[in-house]
């Protein structure tokens, strides 16, 4: 009876809202058949060893325990080239595990020993838990003031980045790690930690051609070891302003850099005006127009607010409004279609900062507190409770699938079907006031039981490991009538049938929509798109920072448009059987001379139609909207074409909208 409920509802347009409709407060729908990415590599940390001191094997349980909680799916692991190789000797590096130890300083060898242990350690665990890694360098072997790898008292060998010895000795490490020690749980590496921002330095020996040089180096040694299948992962820049290396490794290094991965440390105003969500969804559009294959992640990810430059320590990480907000920002990172983010950081025990007496602070806890006389320090910070369930919930595998948001009212929410069928949302609220919302999947036509999660300052239930538990199972919710959650001012709330039972989710064959906040449900388009008014990523504009808000004008509306000002673009719609269309377009000054609409059965075969245009409505800037429809009944149509014509200023002609029905 449900699902012919359902289907009726599709027919009138009503989709899940029911009679309800008008009492419904910010009602998020959850669209299933919509998916922003297929390729989710699950809750991603950024974990390392500790540089200089050794835990007790207490201290390895505590930390195993607390991360087998959590169920990551990806972790980015870092090195320095000091901790298993020691020069070279002639063109042959001297590896730890291949050398007379008596030939070089006991000191040395001793702490390189100890953290390669640590390193293997981690990396079984990660083995036997199913997380993959993505391994790498910090920076090339270039004489730094590395305590923590090689006694501050003793030289350090150096080589320029792009010298083919260098590619040798990662190869052979990643070689023996994978063959070797079994560490199959390697998939990724990466050559150097924010690069693009190290070469800003003329004295590091970074540049873009040496990286680049380097880069296609290190491929060509990991192919010729059989190790085709470790993708390389770049340029794991710092996104602190314009450069060019983004565009750089999508053309020149396009058959070889697969992953674009960048850091981001986040002002936490940014949350507020969305500019996450905007600037990661630019990033994505960008990466899909050049090869839709790759993938973007963010390497490390942070909340900068309270951050102490001097001993790179998060004064504020205890806080309690620290996990909603980093929640919110992954969040953002999700709804924009990225395959991770990884927090930093796991443990303050992983790293001291420089050659100072000083741990970084960023973790959720310190595995070392009891040696460093700061015991309270071991104890479970707030914002793992958020991190923990959105890595739990939404596992590796996962479809990230789309839904409506309320960004001016500081509401984000994001959905995931897990590669066992459940079904989780997540949504914050990080405004100073409360609010009501209602979340609704007009697809699911049974009723699933499902367990609710609250992070609320004064309300967020722990166990006595401090793990978060259950606050809420609903039982037989009907997911098309939908879940009311009440937020105080600020909060994080998260809905799984994790725990409880699978939802029955129906395909909806009666329309589709698309809010062109990218490409991922075109079924083809031209390769000249721009988004929001960029026609392409903002480092080749110019050098002014952008306006990512410029496009809220457009009554907050995502919106695609051509790239060039001179040339025809197109976007190509498949929905078999439809017979209707509406399409939202904006233009400067007129509408109906900036758009064709064509319909085909086969793809092959266009026919064009004729169009009703609404009458225009003014906005802003001289920008005026209008609603398109076909004049007549359609039939035979599977596929749909929308082209925009050069008509003056490339972003002056836009598509905000499309929705395409069977009525």
């Amino acid at each position: 009876m449900k699902r012919l409920i359902y289907l009726i509802l599709l027919l009138f347009g009503l989709s899940g809202c029911k009679t309800e409709q008008q009492e419904v407060q910010n009602p998020i729908v959850v669209d299933t058949d919509f998916v922003l990415q297929e390729n989710y590599y699950g809750g991603a940390m950024q974990w390392e060893p500790n540089d200089r001191d050794s835990m007790t094997e207490a201290q390895w349980d505590r930390l195993f325990r607390r991360v087998e909680f959590m169920k990551l799916g990806y972790i980015r692991c870092c090195i320095m080239p000091y901790f298993y190789c020691f020069g070279y000797d002639g063109n042959d590096p001297i590896l730890l595990w291949d050398m007379d130890s008596t030939k070089v300083d006991a000191r040395w060898y001793a702490n390189s020993r100890r953290f390669m242990n640590d390193l293997y350690r981690q990396l079984q665990f990660c083995k036997d838990n199913d997380i993959d890694v993505l391994l790498g360098e910090w920076w090339k072997p270039m004489n730094p003031n590395w305590k923590q790898a090689v006694p501050v008292d003793m030289p350090k060998y150096t080589i320029e980045l792009d010298d083919s010895r260098y590619a040798v000795q990662v190869a052979e490490l990643v070689e023996y790690l994978v063959k070797e020690k079994g560490m199959t749980c390697i998939k990724q590496f990466n050559l150097g930690n924010e690069v693009n921002l190290v070469a800003n330095d003329p004295r590091s020996g970074y540049s873009w051609e040496k990286w680049k040089k380097a880069i296609l180096n290190l491929r060509s040694e990991l192919d010729k070891r059989g190790l085709n299948d470790i993708e390389i992962v770049g340029p794991d820049g710092g996104y602190w302003g314009t450069d060019v290396w983004f565009n750089k490794t999508l053309t020149e290094l396009d058959s070889v850099v697969p992953v674009i991965d960048y850091h981001w440390y986040i002002n936490k105003d940014w949350t507020f005006t969305n500019r996450v969500e905007d600037e990661t969804r630019m990033f994505r559009f960008f990466t899909q127009m050049q090869d839709s294959s790759k993938v973007n992640i963010w390497g490390e990810m942070g909340i900068r607010d309270g951050h102490n430059e001097v001993f790179d320590q998060h004064t504020l990480i205890h806080q309690w409004w620290y996990g909603t907000f980093v929640a919110d920002a992954l969040i953002q990172t999700l709804r924009s279609g990225w395959s991770a983010a990884a927090a930093w950081g796991m443990d303050d025990a992983m790293h001291y900062k420089d050659d100072l007496d000083e741990q970084k602070r960023w973790g959720f806890w310190n595995s070392l507190a009891e040696q460093k006389n700061k015991p309270e320090e071991v104890n479970i910070r707030p914002w793992f409770y958020t991190w923990s369930l959105m890595s739990r919930n939404i596992p590796k595998g996962s479809k990230i699938l789309y839904s409506n948001s309320y960004r001016t009212q500081n509401l984000n929410g994001v959905a995931a079907l897990t590669p066992t069928g459940d079904l989780t949302f997540a949504i914050t609220n990080t405004a100073d006031f409360a609010q009501r919302v209602t979340v609704q999947i007009p697809t699911v036509v049974n009723d699933p039981i499902i367990n609710k999660y609250v992070y609320f300052e004064d309300d967020y239930p722990v166990d006595a490991a401090g793990f978060p538990v259950v606050k809420e199972v609903l039982k037989d919710v009907d997911l098309q009538k939908g879940i009311v959650i009440d937020f105080p001012a600020k909060g994080f709330v998260l809905l799984t049938t994790i725990g409880g039972s699978k939802p029955e989710i129906v395909k909806n064959d009666k329309y589709m929509m698309d809010p062109m906040e990218g490409v991922q449900r075109m079924y083809d388009h031209s390769d000249n798109l721009g988004l929001n008014g960029f026609p392409k990523f903002y480092d080749e504009c110019n050098t002014a920072a952008p306006d990512f808000q410029f496009f809220k004008v457009l009554e907050d509306c995502g919106t695609i448009h051509p790239s060039t000002n001179e040339e025809h673009a197109y976007i190509t719609y498949k929905f078999d059987g439809f017979n209707y269309f509406e399409i939202k377009v904006s233009g400067v000054e007129t509408i109906t001379d900036r758009f064709k609409v064509y319909v085909s059965p086969d793809n092959c075969e266009w026919r064009e139609v004729e169009l009703s245009f609404t009458e225009p409505e003014m906005s802003v800037w001289r920008f005026v909207h209008s609603t398109i429809t076909p004049k007549t009944e359609l039939d035979n149509c599977n596929y749909l074409k929308i082209e925009m014509l050069p008509n003056g200023y490339f972003s002056n002609t836009r598509i905000r909208k499309v929705k395409i029905e069977k009525r």
